[in-house]
This record gives C-alpha cells, structure tokens and sequence, in this order.
C-alpha cells in the first residue's frame, strides 16, 4: 500500500512520545468511506429533493444500478462476517 496504514489498523494514534500517522491515515480513509457510502445510499432515496428521484425519473436502470452499489456492502458485510471499506482502498493502492 501506499503508506502502509493497513498495518496500523488498530493502533492507538500516539503511542509515548510519538504519533503514529499511518494509523490515523488508516482511520480516516476508513471513516470516509464509511460516510461516503452512507451518503450516496441516503441520497438515492427516491424522495423528495434528494437525487435519487431526479435520477429514477430521468432512468430507472440507472438509478437500480446506483442504488444497489451504495446497498451492496450492508449485506456483504452481514454475509462475510466484516467487509472492510479498508480492502478496496488496499486494492485500489496495488493498482497504482
């Protein structure tokens, strides 16, 4: 990884005398993520002035296919037991 935060996970920030940035990287890639997918999931509700009724009524499909990707990692994460936002930030890395 990049940083190589994921090694980190789980450590407290500051550690003595020191801080540990890799750890607080790690926590806040993760908290983004987190927050960035419960957004996008509360903004496809087709109600109201959120964008998910302006995206249903512009196309249907489009809108279940946004949907359904904000929603997947609900059940992934219930079905596998911890699905971690951390894993695709770890692929996405390797790519680069």
């Amino acid at each position: 990884m990049l940083t190589g935060a994921a090694e980190f996970a789980g450590q407290q920030h500051i550690d003595g005398s020191s801080i540990i940035w890799q750890a607080m990287v790690y926590d806040i890639v993760r908290w983004w993520l987190y927050a960035n997918i419960g957004l996008g999931l509360f903004n496809m509700i087709p109600f109201g002035p959120l964008d998910g009724l302006k995206v249903k009524d512009w196309n249907s499909n489009v809108w279940l296919a946004l949907f359904l990707v904000f929603l997947s990692p609900i059940p992934i994460y219930f079905l596998t037991g911890g699905w971690s936002a951390m894993t695709l930030v770890i692929w996405l890395s390797n790519l680069v």
